[in-house]
C-alpha cells in the first residue's frame, strides 16, 4: 500500500483489519509521505496491522517518507524497495 487513502468510507481499511480473525500469510507494504494530508493515519494502520500478528521487517514493512508528497514522483522514489521487500531476490 503506497500512499494508502486511509480515510476513504470512513476508515473502512481500520475495520477491514480489525475484523480479521486469523493474520493469512501476506507481506504488507505500508508506506506514506509526511507531506501528504492525513499521514499519521498509516501509522494507526501499522499498528492495527501489528497487533493482528504483523511483524515489522518480516512480513510488515513501514516507510514514512520525510516531506514526500502524494504523487507519482514520490512513489517511484519508493517502488524499488517495496519490490525488493515483497519479492526478495533467491538464493
Amino acid at each position: 500500500m503506497m500512499s494508502p487513502s486511509i480515510w476513504w468510507d470512513e476508515f473502512a481499511i481500520y475495520r477491514l483489519v480489525d475484523s480479521i480473525e486469523q493474520k493469512p500469510p501476506l507481506k504488507i507494504w505500508l508506506d506514506t509521505g509526511t507531506a501528504e494530508p492525513g499521514w499519521t493515519n498509516a501509522r494507526e494502520l501499522r499498528n492495527r496491522l501489528m497487533e493482528k500478528g504483523w511483524k515489522l521487517h518480516r512480513d510488515l514493512e513501514y516507510v514514512e517518507a520525510e516531506g514526500a508528497g502524494h504523487s507519482e514522483a514520490a512513489w517511484a522514489a519508493r517502488v524499488e524497495p517495496a519490490l525488493r521487500f515483497l519479492f526478495p531476490a533467491t538464493k
